[in-house]
C-alpha cells in the first residue's frame, strides 16, 4: 500500500459524509429563518423580508407587543408585516397602493388602532410626500395624498402624534442646502388635513422631530449659513397654538471634526436626529470624511436641557426660555468597535424615560470584508453609560430603527447586505415571549455549524504563508548556524543560545511583519477601552510564544532528539497553531 493511500483513507470517509450533509441540507430545503445574536439579552434575527433599497424599516410597537413594518420591497413595491408577540409572522403583504418608485417609508401607530404612513414617491415636478393610513392587517382605509407641494422638492421627512390634539404633524424638506425651507402640515386622525403644507423654517433642512407627554413637538433641523459650515438649530412647536417658538444654535458640526484633530474640508454631515428622555435633549449626526478614497464615518452626540414648558393658555403666545448647551458633544467610541465606522445612529421615539441610541458600527472579530454590526448604547447627557453589540451577522449591518413597548422589551429592524441591490429586512427584540421562539436551535443551525466549522478549517490553509514566513528568518538562522558550527544540539550551551535566539526572532517577525492579523484579537471588548489593542497585539502573542515554549520542553523531555531544528519546528508548530487559532479561527466565528 502506497503512503498516499495510508493518507487519504482516513479523509474519505469524512469527505463523503461533508458531501451528504450538504446534499441533505440542499433537498430538504432546509434555509435560514433566523441571523445569529452577539447578545444574550438579545433575540436572534427574524428575516423578515427583503429589500432593493438602502432604506431604513419604518418600525411601530403597540401594547402588546406587536410589530408592525414597512419597507421597500424588491419590486419597487411598499410592503408590510405584522409580527406578534413572540415574532411569528401574523401577515405579510404588499400594500394596495398605486406607487412608482417609493422611497423612506415612515410609520406612526395612534392609540386607536390605526397607522399612519408617509413615503416619498415621485409626483409632477420631483419626489413629492404622500400619506395614507392603514388597517394593523395592512388594509389601506384611505386615499392616498401628496402633502408636499409641487413647487417643493421633498427628500426627508419626520412625523409626530400629537396626543393632545389627536392630530399627525409631518415636517419634510429638500436635502440640498441651496434649496433651503422646512415645510409643515398636520392631519386628523381620521387623515383629513386641518393644517395645509406651510414652511415653517425657511432657512432650514434635514427637519427631525420628536413628541413630548404634553403634546409639544420638539424640532430640530440645519442651516447652512455659510457654504460647508452647518448649524444645527433647535426649537419648540406648539400644535395647539400652531406657533413655532424661539430657537437656539445647539451644535456647529465641524468643531467636533476640529477638536478630533482631523481636517474640516471636504467634510460632509448626516443628520441631526433627535431623541428625548425625562430632562434632556439629544441630537445625533455623523461627519463623513473622504480621503483618497477611504470613507471614515464619525458619530457624536450632544444633550441638553429640556426649556420648560408651562400649561398652555392659548390666549398667550407661545415662549419659553431657550435652553442652554455647556457640556461637550460626547464621541460615539465604543470598545472593540472601530469608531471612524459608526454610522446610522437613530433614537428611541417619543418620551423615553431611559434614551437608546441604535447604530451601525464596525465590531472587531467578524469574518468577512462586511464587520458593521448594529449596537445598542445606553446615552446619558455627558457620557454613555452601556452598550452591546445585538447581531453577529455575516453581510454588512445598517440603518437600524428602534422601538420600545410599555413592558420596557426593546424593539430593533435593521438591514443586511444580500447581494446587489438587495438586503434582508431582520428584526430582533428583548422580549421574552419573542426570545424563546426565536433562540430555538434548528435544524439548519446545526448542519450550518458543522459546514462552517469546515469551512474555517479549509480556509486556515490560506494562512499557511504567513506561517512560513515568520519561519523563514528563524530557519536562515539556524542553518547559517549549523553550517558554520560542528555542534547543533541543546545538550552545547552554544545550541542553546542559538536555539533562544531563533526563538526570538521567530517572535519579533510576528509582532514586526503582521500588525494586521494580530490586530484581529477577538476578546478586546473584554478589555478596559483604556487598554486599546495593546494586549491583543503585543502581549498575548509573547504568553502564547511563552506557552509554546513550555509545551516544547514538554514534549521533548520524552523524546530522545537534541537537534535544535527539532526544537525550533516543535515550537513553531504549536506557536503558530495558536496564533491562528486565536487569531484566525475565533474571529471568524464571531
Amino acid at each position: 500500500m502506497r503512503a498516499r493511500d495510508v493518507w487519504l483513507r482516513p479523509l474519505l470517509p469524512l469527505a463523503a459524509g461533508l458531501v451528504l450533509l450538504a446534499l441533505v441540507a440542499t433537498g430538504c430545503g432546509l434555509a435560514p429563518t433566523t441571523a445569529p445574536r452577539a447578545s444574550e439579552r438579545w433575540s436572534n434575527g427574524k428575516l423578515v423580508g427583503t429589500a432593493t433599497l438602502n432604506n431604513q424599516v419604518a418600525l411601530r410597537v403597540d401594547e402588546l407587543g406587536h410589530g408592525f413594518m414597512v419597507w421597500v420591497g424588491l419590486e419597487h413595491e411598499l410592503n408590510f408585516a405584522h409580527l406578534d408577540e413572540q415574532a411569528e409572522i401574523v401577515r405579510q403583504q404588499s400594500l394596495d397602493l398605486d406607487s412608482d418608485s417609493p422611497l423612506r417609508p415612515q410609520l406612526l401607530l395612534d392609540p386607536t388602532g390605526q397607522m399612519h404612513l408617509t413615503w416619498l414617491d415621485k409626483g409632477g415636478r420631483g419626489l413629492q410626500l404622500f400619506y395614507t393610513r392603514l388597517s394593523t392587517d395592512g388594509a389601506v382605509i384611505h386615499e392616498p395624498i401628496a402633502l408636499s407641494l409641487p413647487e417643493h422638492r421633498a427628500a426627508q421627512s419626520a412625523m409626530v402624534l400629537d396626543p393632545v390634539g389627536r392630530t399627525v404633524e409631518v415636517f419634510w424638506s429638500d436635502n440640498v442646502p441651496t434649496r433651503p425651507g422646512c415645510h409643515h402640515a398636520a392631519l386628523d386622525w381620521s387623515g383629513e388635513v386641518v393644517v395645509p403644507a406651510e414652511t415653517l423654517m425657511p432657512d432650514g433642512i434635514s427637519p427631525t422631530a420628536q413628541v413630548d407627554r404634553q403634546g409639544f413637538v420638539h424640532l430640530a433641523w440645519s442651516v447652512e449659513v455659510e457654504a460647508g459650515k452647518p448649524q444645527f438649530h433647535y426649537a419648540v412647536y406648539d400644535p395647539q397654538r400652531r406657533a413655532l417658538g424661539p430657537d437656539i444654535v445647539a451644535v456647529r458640526p465641524l468643531v467636533q471634526m476640529a477638536l478630533l484633530g482631523g481636517p474640516t474640508a471636504g467634510v460632509t454631515f448626516d443628520g441631526p436626529w433627535l431623541g428625548l428622555d425625562e430632562r434632556s435633549i439629544y441630537l445625533t449626526w455623523v461627519l463623513e470624511v473622504r480621503e483618497r478614497g477611504n470613507v471614515q464615518d464619525f458619530t457624536f452626540y450632544q444633550a441638553f436641557p429640556q426649556p420648560t414648558l408651562s400649561q398652555r393658555d392659548l390666549g398667550e403666545a407661545f415662549d419659553y426660555s431657550p435652553p442652554e448647551v455647556t457640556s461637550e458633544a460626547v464621541y460615539v467610541a465604543l470598545p472593540g468597535a472601530d469608531p471612524s465606522r459608526t454610522t446610522h445612529p437613530q433614537f428611541l421615539a417619543g418620551h423615553s424615560t431611559n434614551q437608546v441610541l441604535a447604530c451601525s458600527t464596525q465590531v472587531y472579530g467578524q469574518a468577512g470584508a462586511e464587520m458593521l454590526q448594529i449596537a445598542k448604547i445606553d446615552v446619558g447627557p455627558e457620557q454613555i453609560t452601556g452598550y452591546e453589540t445585538v447581531n453577529a451577522t455575516r453581510g454588512a449591518s445598517l440603518r437600524p430603527n428602534v422601538a420600545i413597548d410599555p413592558g420596557g422589551d426593546l424593539h430593533l429592524a435593521w438591514i443586511d447586505t444580500a447581494g446587489f441591490n438587495r438586503y434582508q429586512v431582520i428584526y430582533a427584540t428583548t422580549s421574552p415571549q419573542a426570545k424563546e421562539v426565536l433562540n430555538r436551535v434548528t435544524t439548519y443551525d446545526v448542519v450550518d455549524k458543522i459546514l462552517t466549522g469546515v469551512m474555517y478549517v479549509f480556509s486556515s490553509l490560506f494562512f499557511l504563508p504567513l506561517v512560513l514566513f515568520w519561519m523563514l528568518i528563524p530557519m536562515a538562522w539556524l542553518i547559517g548556524f549549523a553550517l558554520t558550527q560542528r555542534e547543533s544540539e541543546v545538550s552545547d550551551p552554544r545550541g542553546r543560545r542559538t536555539l533562544a535566539i531563533a526563538l526570538l526572532l521567530h517572535m519579533g517577525a510576528q509582532l514586526v511583519f503582521f500588525p494586521d492579523l494580530l490586530n484581529r484579537f477577538p476578546f478586546g471588548a473584554l478589555l478596559p477601552q483604556m487598554w486599546g489593542p495593546f494586549p491583543g497585539r503585543w502581549i498575548i502573542p509573547v504568553l502564547l510564544a511563552a506557552l509554546s515554549v513550555g509545551l516544547m520542553w514538554v514534549f521533548l523531555r520524552r523524546g530522545r532528539s537534541q537537534s535544535i531544528f527539532v526544537h525550533y519546528l516543535i515550537f513553531a508548530a504549536i506557536d503558530s497553531f495558536l496564533i491562528l487559532v486565536i487569531y484566525v479561527a475565533l474571529p471568524m466565528m464571531g
